[in-house]
């Protein structure tokens, strides 16, 4: 995210993530998030998903997911952004 973050962002991508679902008790702590959202230099925005409604909306069935959302808010499916980050790499 980060590599596509600084390549694209002039581009207009927009990058956001979801933060769902907490694997730890110490992670449905929103200041706790925060933190490490400052430590890993995540500089985007960041939603917080305790109760997993943005989870069960796009019908997720794994973690992480990644989603390429158009700028019409046309979400493609999760296998597309995978593909998208396999090509990036070679």
């Amino acid at each position: 995210m980060k590599q596509w973050n600084s390549r694209h962002a002039d581009d207009g991508l927009v990058i956001g993530s979801v933060h769902t679902p907490p694997e730890f008790v110490f992670e449905k702590d929103y200041d706790n998030v925060v933190e490490a959202t400052k430590l890993n230099a995540l500089d985007w925005t960041m939603a917080q998903d305790n109760d997993f409604v943005t989870w069960r909306c796009y019908r997720n069935r794994f973690w992480p997911a990644k989603y390429l959302i158009d700028k019409d808010g046309v979400a493609g499916t999760p296998n597309l952004a995978k593909a998208v980050t396999a090509r990036q790499r070679t």
